[in-house]
């Protein structure tokens, strides 16, 4: 059967039959085109399990049984238990993939029983357990090489090796390999810590090793304080005060020589002063304090009312009286108190006489779609 490549070279029945195929085993419709990856990544369902409860127990605790009674290696039977119990699970009537799912599940489930550890992929390796000591790929000695080769020579080939794998990303030591031949593309300097000839691994590496790095860092040779000469072990590059006292002192000095050119008025007396930060306006703390009551007081007259007065006439008893308030009707609270007992009076003498009509109150009734369409068409 010739093999399908390319959408272009089939029917379109074949067509929908090619797209499936690929859709279902690469997860990829389009795959025609080299590098195309898809959109949206499928997310395998859950698979129902095929064996109850009890049932799954009995046969994890038989497989756990089987897989124990190894010789070289904890995984040794593991590939047998798989095949066996798929086959069996087949025998039953449930599909392959099914019971593939199935016997997986109850093998992995067996060697968690039995403590069955899997070993990560650069665990595999051949060099894994080699020291540091000696070349990760010869095994000879390191001569006082860096990384895990003796020579280029050895990671070169290390890397030829692995240069098909997929996981070449996750091995420590081809990326030991691949850094090791990129140091030796540069030309060899001497380490500005200990002076020791190195490859460096770009043009901006000035040390052999983080050791010599971080002595470089550390390495502060002891000065006099700037401000009372005390001689003192600086703790970073540009330390020059022994002590928070002396820092502050120096920054006071500063801040003065800074402002030493500098004169201005003051704004409340006028007299002339050298200020002590770029801010002042006030030759002292009193000039300060008195502008502040002159700004209080300003503020305290333009935001003060015109005063309110007006003669009126008290309704209760006739006399004139000058109100100091808008709202206000009658001349004392006195007046006041028998006007709202005279309304008080009224209101009942109302609600008592039968002849006056009232009508009754209408139900409150919430604000509905219907009722406000019903509006809407009544207008």
């Amino acid at each position: 059967m010739k093999r399908l490549t390319h959408p272009s070279e089939i029917g379109l029945f074949q067509l929908k039959e090619w797209l499936a195929f690929r859709f279902k085993y690469t997860g990829r419709a389009r795959a025609g085109y080299a590098g195309e990856e898809p959109k949206r990544k499928l997310v395998e369902k859950k698979r129902k399990r095929l064996l109850s409860h009890d049932k799954r127990k009995a046969a994890v605790g038989r497989l756990a049984t089987i897989l124990d009674g190894y010789y070289l290696s904890k995984f040794q039977y593991e590939a047998s238990c798989r095949h066996g119990v798929r086959s069996a699970l087949c025998l039953q009537g449930y599909g392959w993939a099914d019971a593939d799912a199935e016997a997986a599940l109850l093998v992995e489930e067996a060697l968690k029983t039995i403590g069955a550890k899997r070993p990560r992929w650069e665990e595999g390796q051949k060099y894994y357990s080699v020291s540091k000591d000696y070349c990760a790929r010869c095994g000879g000695s390191m001569d006082g090489a860096h990384g895990r080769f003796c020579s280029v020579e050895c990671a070169r080939a290390t890397l030829n090796d692995r240069a098909g794998s997929d996981k070449r990303h996750q091995d420590r030591v081809i990326v030991a390999a691949q850094r090791m031949i990129t140091r030796h593309n540069h030309a060899p300097i001497e380490c500005a810590q200990c002076g020791k000839t190195f490859h460096p691994l770009n043009a901006k590496v000035r040390f052999c090793s983080a050791a010599c790095l971080g002595a470089s860092v550390k390495i502060h040779h002891e000065k006099p304080c700037a401000v009372c000469g005390t001689v003192f072990q600086p703790r970073y590059q540009g330390h020059r005060c022994c002590s928070m006292d002396c820092s502050g002192k120096l920054s006071s000095m500063v801040r003065a020589e800074k402002l030493a050119d500098l004169n201005r008025h003051c704004k409340e007396c006028g007299t002339e002063f050298t200020p002590k930060v770029k801010t002042a306006i006030y030759c002292s703390e009193v000039c300060r304090k008195k502008a502040g009551i002159k700004r209080e007081a300003e503020k305290r007259q333009a935001s003060a009312k015109e005063p309110f007065f007006q003669v009126r006439t008290c309704p209760m008893c006739n006399s004139e009286f000058t109100a100091t308030n808008p709202r206000a009707i009658h001349c004392s609270k006195t007046c006041n108190a028998r006007a709202y007992k005279m309304r008080q009076r009224a209101r009942k003498k109302a609600l008592a006489d039968p002849g006056i009509i009232r009508l009754p109150v209408p139900e409150k009734v919430p604000m509905t779609k219907e009722l406000f369409d019903s509006w809407f068409m009544a207008a």
